[in-house]
Parts: C-alpha cells; sequence; structure tokens
C-alpha cells in the first residue's frame, strides 16, 4: 500500500509568525491567536484567527534567502506568494500576476512577495510596578538590630505607560546597560541601574536629561573617569527585571511587548539601541553585538517598522589584548539597516546627520526590469530569491488561518493548509487479493479537502472497494478524486466505488473526479455518487423533539457517517467522533 499526502507544507520550527502580540515561533500559537495574513482580493495586510495548528512531524526543510536579507526555513511544498511574467498574454491585460508556487517550483532569480510595513495596531504598553518593602530590620556595628524604613526616599517618576522617551531609554539600555540586585539576608537591600556611556558620548546629554526628570539628581552617580554613570535606585533595577529586562551582554533580549508598541514607540527604542550601539554607513546603519539573539530581535522589530533589515552576520574579529602583541579572537554578530526614514526623528543629532539623506526607496511598479503599475500596492514589496538549499530535517508546523488563508513568517507571506489532499493506494498483485480504501473528509470554512483512492489491479480474480465519505460545511469544498486500474493479465477483477456526500450548508461544495483505466475484457467495475443536504424540515423536526441546532446538525452528521464507523477499528472510530463533533475541521482520514 502507498500513501499519499499533499498537504501543502509546513513551516520548520522556531520560525517567527507575525502575530498580534508580536513575532513568536510557529510552535507557540495557539487557536485563537491573530497572525499577519493578507486578503488578496481587497490587497491589503490584515489580523484573521487562527484555526488550528498542525504538527506534521520530522521533515526535510529548504531554507530560501532573498535578497531584502530575510531568509525562512520551510518544506519543498509549501506555497509562496510570487509573481510571475507571462509574455502570451495581451500586455493590455497584463502579463505579470501573482501566483502561488510551491518551493520546489521556485528558483533564484524569482520574486517573492512580501509586506513592506504592517498596519499600525499598536498599543502603548502598562508597565508592571515591582514590589517594594518600606520597611526591613537594619544593623549597625555593634549587631544591634534596628527598623528602617523607605518613607523619606526620593519618590521615582517613571511613566505608568510607554512613550516615545521611555522607549529610547530602554534601547539605550539595551545597547550600554545593565543592573545590580543585591540580595540581603532578609530580602533584597539595594539595587543599581548602570549605563556605560562616557560624557563624551553623543547619547549622553540626553541620556542625564531623562534620569534627571525619573530619578532627580541625587540619585546619579557618575564614575571618576567619566565613562559609566550609575543610578542608584531599587526600584529602577526592580522595575527593569519585572517588565522583562534581563542584565547580561549575552543575556538581553527585547522583551514580547515592544512588538505590540505604536511603530513611532518601537522606532524610539530602536534608535535607543542604534545611539549606543550603532554607527553611520552611508545611507546604512550598522551593528555589532556578541549576542545573536538581540539581534535578531531588532532585525524583527526593524522589518516590523518597515525598515529594511539584513540578515545576522557572524564574523571572527582578531583584537589586542595587552602590550604584549598577544591577539584574541571573538566571535561578532552585524545587523545592517537601510531605509531608516521612521528612525530618523528619534536618533540623537549627532547620528542622525551622519546619516546620508536616504536614497528614495524603489518603488514598488519597478524592481530590476520587473514593473506592474496595478498589481501591487504600496504595503506589498517584492524581492529576488538568492539561493534554495536543503537545511536541516526537523519538527514542521503548519497553520490554518480564517478567511485570508495566509500568515507571515520572517517577514515572509506564506500560505496555509486551506487545502489538503490525501490518495491511498492499494496495489492487487497476486490472485486472489483484496483490497478497500474508507475515506472520510470534513471541509470547514474555506477549506478544501481533496482526496481519494487508488486500486491497481494486477492479478486475476482480484477484488477492491473504496468507500469515500465526505462533509462540507460553510464555503468548505470536498473532492474525490480516484483511480482504478486494471492492467493487463488482470481478468474477472472486480471493484465498486461509493462516493457520498454530504452538504451542510448553502455556499458549501462537492466534486468527484473518477478515473477508471481497463486494459482487459472480463472485468467489473461500478461506480456511484450521492449528494445529501441537510435541509431546513430536517434540523426543524429534530429541534421540535427538544434538540439545539448544532446537536440536530451533529446527530443527522452521525447518522451520515454511521455505516463506515462501524468498519473502524476503536481508535479510529474515536477520532472519527472528534471529527463530528467538528473539533478537527480539516481532517482528513
Amino acid at each position: 500500500m502507498e500513501w499519499v499526502d499533499g498537504n501543502l507544507g509546513c513551516v520548520c520550527a522556531g520560525e517567527l509568525v507575525y502575530t498580534e502580540h508580536g513575532p513568536m515561533p510557529i510552535e507557540r500559537v495557539q487557536p485563537g491567536t491573530r497572525v499577519w495574513s493578507f486578503d488578496e482580493a481587497r490587497k491589503l495586510w490584515v489580523l484573521r484567527p487562527v484555526v488550528a495548528r498542525k504538527d506534521s512531524g520530522m521533515q526535510q526543510v529548504y531554507e530560501v534567502a532573498l535578497s531584502n536579507g530575510r531568509t525562512l526555513r520551510l518544506t519543498a511544498n509549501h506555497p509562496l506568494l510570487t509573481v510571475q511574467y507571462d509574455a502570451t498574454r495581451p500586455q493590455k491585460l497584463g502579463r505579470y500576476s501573482l501566483q502561488w508556487k510551491p518551493v520546489e517550483a521556485l528558483q533564484a532569480g524569482d520574486l517573492i512577495v512580501f509586506p513592506t510595513a504592517l498596519h499600525d495596531e499598536g498599543q502603548p504598553y502598562r508597565f508592571v510596578q515591582p514590589e517594594l518593602r518600606e520597611s526591613f530590620t537594619g544593623r549597625n556595628q555593634y549587631g544591634a538590630e534596628y527598623e528602617m524604613n523607605s518613607h523619606s526616599r526620593q519618590p521615582v517618576q517613571l511613566p505608568e505607560y510607554a512613550d516615545e522617551d521611555i522607549c529610547w531609554l530602554l534601547g539605550l539600555w539595551l545597547a550600554e546597560g545593565d543592573y545590580t540586585i543585591q540580595q540581603g539576608r532578609d530580602g533584597v537591600r539595594y539595587g543599581r541601574v548602570g549605563f556605560s556611556v562616557p560624557t563624551s558620548d553623543r547619547a549622553y546629554p540626553r541620556l542625564i536629561s531623562l534620569l534627571t526628570r525619573y530619578f532627580g539628581n541625587h540619585a546619579i552617580e557618575l564614575r571618576k573617569d567619566e565613562r559609566y554613570l550609575r543610578v542608584n535606585s531599587l526600584e529602577f533595577a526592580l522595575w527593569l527585571q519585572v517588565n522583562g529586562f534581563v542584565s547580561g551582554a549575552k543575556a538581553k533580549r527585547v522583551p514580547a511587548w515592544a512588538f505590540t508598541l505604536p511603530r513611532s514607540m518601537q522606532a524610539a527604542l530602536l534608535a535607543g539601541y542604534i545611539d549606543g550601539d550603532g554607527h553611520a554607513r552611508g545611507n546604512q546603519l550598522s551593528l555589532k553585538s556578541a549576542h545573536r539573539a538581540l539581534l535578531e530581535d531588532v532585525q524583527q522589530l526593524a522589518l516590523q517598522c518597515g525598515i529594511h533589515a539584513s540578515t545576522v552576520y557572524t564574523e571572527q574579529i582578531e583584537a589586542d589584548i595587552n602590550r604584549s602583541g598577544r591577539t584574541k579572537r571573538y566571535t561578532a554578530h552585524r545587523l545592517n539597516l537601510s531605509n531608516v526614514e521612521p528612525l530618523l526623528p528619534h536618533l540623537t543629532p549627532t547620528l542622525r546627520e551622519r546619516v546620508q539623506t536616504p536614497q528614495k526607496r524603489m518603488r514598488h511598479q519597478r524592481l530590476r526590469g520587473f514593473r506592474a503599475t496595478s498589481l501591487l500596492t504600496p504595503e506589498m514589496g517584492v524581492a529576488r530569491i538568492e539561493a534554495i538549499r536543503p537545511s536541516v530535517i526537523a519538527p514542521t508546523y503548519d497553520l490554518e488561518v480564517a478567511e485570508a488563508h495566509s500568515f507571515v513568517v520572517n517577514g515572509v507571506l506564506v500560505h496555509n493548509s486551506r487545502v489538503t489532499q490525501k490518495y491511498p493506494s492499494v496495489y492487487l498483485l497476486e490472485p486472489g487479493a483484496r483490497g478497500e480504501i474508507l475515506s472520510v473528509a470534513f471541509a470547514g470554512d474555506g477549506q478544501h479537502q481533496d482526496t481519494g483512492g487508488k486500486l491497481i489491479f494486477a492479478a486475476p480474480y482480484t477484488t477492491g472497494r473504496i468507500t469515500s465519505k465526505s462533509i462540507s460545511k460553510g464555503t468548505g469544498r470536498a473532492s474525490y478524486r480516484g483511480l482504478v486500474q486494471v492492467l493487463e493479465g488482470a481478468h474477472h477483477a472486480k471493484c465498486n466505488v461509493e462516493c457520498d456526500a454530504l452538504l451542510l450548508d448553502e455556499d458549501a461544495k462537492t466534486d468527484t473526479y473518477p478515473y477508471i483505466e481497463i486494459n482487459e475484457k472480463e472485468v467489473t467495475i461500478g461506480h456511484e455518487a450521492r449528494v445529501s443536504k441537510v435541509s431546513d424540515e430536517q434540523i426543524f423536526y429534530l429541534q421540535s423533539r427538544g434538540l439545539k441546532k448544532d446537536e440536530a446538525l451533529t446527530l443527522i452528521v452521525s447518522g451520515f457517517i454511521e455505516p463506515l464507523a462501524k468498519q473502524l477499528p476503536m481508535e479510529y472510530a474515536v477520532e472519527l467522533n472528534r471529527l463530528i463533533e467538528l473539533e478537527m475541521e480539516g481532517s482528513v482520514g
């Protein structure tokens, strides 16, 4: 027996799906989460809920690298939205078109669609406030204990909600900051927050202005060499900690809530990081870090702001470590940003002046010979494939997204599992052999379940049977696509194909595509197809007996499936019951 699974591809675990809560690994996306999708009819980027997440197991994945620096890993049969050129079409009708193509049908040079900017759905984040002890026990030099309290401390004026100023400060802390929280015998005793920003640094004037606003002059301490600034504030250190900031050069990450901010605040946070750790290179901004994951966070945040972010490059650097001439090799990571107009209002004047006047962004209608005046919108960009290469065998997942049936991964648009195909095949090779295929498909709203089976008769006196039942709901469409093939010499072969379809709604559809190939004279082949539709009278009758509409519908479906369910082993019958209860929309068996 041969099983052909034609599911439209999967995405490698760890790849980031753009959700309403920011980029999230695909394996963590739950049903109900809204993800960024593409409305093909209106050509708009929209948020749509995930209906289901599918664990597709270990598969070979391929890395697709684009000219805009974005990469993603997915299976060979996963479709991407491409721009295709057809020279045979009349020029008035347009020779370019948008088409979904699987990775295996693509090659270097093909054009892939991606979002240049997503609609600003962000909201100011409300900061978590740390719990502070107002009193604790102190001890003097003689060991005598006494009660101390913090009622007289200078109040800290940190904002309740995120704004552009605090976001810039937090971005600078990610680049140049640290904090220390000292534990005492009976709890936390003190905390400090530091910034490695010399007084001569371009960011120092704005830094000292903001710190004075939030903490006053008394808490700010400048080291004697004027290269390090410290804020003696336990509340500030705890505030950073409870809001997702981790101290340590190789532990820092951009907190998840930053990806839900308005674009202006995201740009301010990026600008603070760049003011601390970046430099201008022509019309680009370049960043270096020892922590790759932090740069990848910055990359995703930049892409969300419509900024062109390169791949995160890794390089080995040699540096002198003392006067003896000894050198040390260390690993550094680099990220380049271009089209940085959203950042310019938030950068320090010194760095802003060093960024050359940005080149005009290449219009979406023209890209190295590609022109499509009406095909794309300003929010739709195109990038050429630079390479497609085998990556690893890894866990893979796919999502089913309501209505739009697509989602954005690593800044690139991919299709979801709207169409599912399964074709079991049975080869009857010995005289008297018997084969039977049972198939059940449920096509939920917006889905297309394309199922079927193959029976190959290669010996005489063989018998076979295909029973296919399908249920279509909403705008779902279920198809049977089958092959019965009788090879030469398989005389007296017998086969019967039965296709039953149940339509639950007015817009539901069903199709049957039988193919019969006979190379013998003495054979018996039959094919029958029946379509039933749930009527208002049936629903009314069951409701008059005390059933709710959903219960009545489930009962009708159960009766439709019952003849086949009796033939299934227990574990399959249990799975089928879940299908009937509509808990597994889109399952095929």
